[in-house]
Parts: structure tokens; C-alpha cells; sequence
């Protein structure tokens, strides 16, 4: 099936109003009942069809709400992950910087403590590296990357793995 809008001959855009409008109008036009020979008649149903399955397709996503998830501004963001990050949520951390389409050091910094909370040392390293192209010379973005390598290093050892099954076997039970 064809774009539904363009069936009814309007932009995608289109509200629900302008949908309806379309369709009545297309229907007067092309409705069985007004058409004389029985071949045009065939036609002319074939089309009511086509209008009909493009009325309702077209009315469904007219009446869908629009969802927009706008990007962060980067001092927002920053804003937000330190806040999220001093209440233990780091995975609610982690989403807030990934909305800001803009990235620096400090953006870098924050992820990294972000995925390093969760676990994820490996990334953790990968983003304080990161932190630490954009700006060599800051102390605590190398031992972020340090912190995050040892981590990183340290569960990949037996003990930590059989640590961490134990744990989430708690977790799981409790």
C-alpha cells in the first residue's frame, strides 16, 4: 500500500481535521453510486477501497501523539548527571549525557564515572580516555581511567567473577 497521505493528496503533516476533509471530498468525487457503466463502477470501488484503508491509516497516525525527545543542552546535561551521579543513580546518569549531541572532557569524565558505577569498566576506561584526549593535562580525568582500568583488569580475575555471581544470585532471591 501507498503513503496513505498521499492517497488523500495531503502532507504527512496533516491533522486529524484535514485528514477527514481530504477523505470526504475524494469520496464525492469517486463513490460508486454517482458513476454510470459497470466497468467504471468496478473502478470506482476499487478506489473507494484504496480511500478507505488510506482514511484509516492516515487517521492513525494523525492521531498518534508526538513524542519529541529534544536534545539536552550540554551544560544541562552536565547539570543533571553530577546531580543524578551524588544520588547513586548512575544508569539514569548515563541517558541524561546520551541526549546531549555535544561532548567534551567533562562530558567524557562524567559517562566514564557513570559506566564505572554500573560496572562497565571496560567503557568507563574508553570514555576517561576520551576525557583525557580532550585534555591531558587534568589530573583526575587520568585517575579516572586508571581507577577504571585496575577495575577493568581486576574483573576479568576468577574471584571477581565467582564474587559477582554470588551477588547476583542474592539479588536475585532477595
Amino acid at each position: 500500500m501507498q503513503n496513505p497521505f498521499l492517497t488523500l493528496g495531503i502532507p504527512a503533516t496533516s491533522d486529524t481535521r484535514a485528514v477527514r476533509d481530504a477523505y470526504h471530498k475524494l469520496v464525492k468525487l469517486c463513490h460508486p453510486d454517482i458513476v454510470q457503466g459497470e466497468a467504471q463502477k468496478q473502478q470506482a470501488q476499487e478506489r473507494m477501497i484504496a480511500l478507505n484503508l488510506a482514511y484509516e491509516e492516515a487517521l492513525r497516525f494523525a492521531c498518534r501523539p508526538q513524542v519529541r525527545i529534544s536534545p539536552v543542552t550540554l551544560d544541562d546535561s552536565l547539570r543533571l548527571a553530577n546531580r543524578l551521579l551524588a544520588r547513586r543513580m548512575a544508569a539514569s546518569a548515563q541517558r541524561a549525557l546520551e541526549r546531549c549531541p555535544q561532548r567534551d572532557a567533562t562530558w567524557y569524565s562524567l559517562h566514564g564515572r557513570a559506566l564505572h558505577e554500573q560496572g562497565q569498566y571496560d567503557r568507563a576506561h574508553q570514555s576517561y580516555r576520551q576525557a583525557v584526549r580532550f585534555d591531558p593535562e587534568n589530573t583526575n580525568f587520568r585517575m579516572g581511567a586508571l581507577k577504571a582500568y585496575v577495575a577493568a583488569r581486576e574483573s576479568q580475575k576468577i574471584g571477581h567473577r565467582v564474587v559477582d555471581w554470588a551477588r547476583n544470585i542474592g539479588r536475585s532471591r532477595g
